[in-house]
This record gives C-alpha cells, structure tokens and sequence, in this order.
C-alpha cells in the first residue's frame, strides 16, 4: 500500500490534539507550511473540533496550502466545524458526514469528501476503552461524536456524496 504523509496536525493552542500536533504560537501559517512542504508531506490535517478555527483563518490555512500543492484533511466532528471546513475548502473531513441538506449542497459545490471514520466512534465508546481513559475530558466529544455519526450517517449515504475509509 501507498502511504501519504501528513506530517503532525495542526491544532488551536490549548486545543484538542496540541499535545502531539503543532501551533501556531511560534509560527505563521506561512513558516509551518514552508517547513511542511520540506519534509515532503502531501496533506496537512487541521484539528477542528471540539474547539474551532474562525472561518476567515481555517480559509486562509487551506487556501495558502492548496497555493503549495498540499491538501487539506479538517478534523472536524460539530456541525460549525462541518460546515466551516466545507465553506473553507477542505479536501477531506475526518470524523463526519452530513448532517442537513443545506451541508448536502454546500459539499456539493465543493466536492468535499468525507472520512467518517465510523468503526472508530464505535471502538471510542466501548466500555472497556472509556475505562482505559479513565476520567479524560474526551469522554463526552466521544460519546458525542459516535451519536453524530450514528444518527446522520443514513442521510449522508443517501446524498450519494463521497465516502472514503480512514483510521485517522
């Protein structure tokens, strides 16, 4: 198999994912892309969710990539974050689906591509998994993210819009 790199994501300071992504705190958008593009990735993951990037900086992030011939996978899993990313034009979102006929057209136009990730949100809640986190504040996004997945992921099949597998 083909192995594409995505180097480490890109996350909000404080954020989900900081502690083993990159910031922007001692960086511009431009430093870190440049820095990218020299270790040979072709995808940046943006981290999206829970905590989100204003729309105006989450477009800048995937225009100046997109500029560089890097695509852009949003990890995203809320309905803001969703729709942010598609306005934005991400290539692929990690962790969702369509939630609402509005997002049906949008992804259209965009031809957003979509990585639900769905065996993951189930594992992510198993009882024996939740007991091995213990008392993490991700219990909640996760519990979340499965019930997201599972009450929308009938409706995104039927839009016939693009699902890809993914792990993460």
């Amino acid at each position: 198999p083909e192995i594409i790199r995505c180097g480490e994501p890109l996350c909000i300071i404080g954020g989900h994912g900081e502690v083993f992504g990159q910031t922007l705190a001692n960086q511009t958008i431009d430093e870190l892309l440049d820095k990218h593009s020299l270790f040979g990735h072709e995808w940046l993951k943006v981290m999206n969710g829970p905590e989100e990037w204003e729309r105006g900086i989450l477009f800048e992030i995937i225009n100046k990539a997109h500029k560089r011939g890097i695509n852009v996978a949003i990890h995203a899993f809320t309905e803001t974050g969703i729709s942010n990313a598609i306005e934005s034009g991400a290539d692929t979102i990690e962790h969702a689906v369509i939630f609402n006929e509005n997002t049906i057209e949008k992804a259209r136009i965009f031809a957003t591509k979509f990585i639900p990730t769905y065996h993951s949100a189930i594992v992510s809640i198993n009882k024996d998994y939740l007991a091995s986190i213990g008392t993490s504040n991700d219990i909640p996004f996760l519990i979340q993210w499965y019930k997201f997945l599972n009450h929308n992921i009938t409706l995104h099949i039927h839009t016939e819009l693009p699902i890809l597998s993914g792990t993460d």
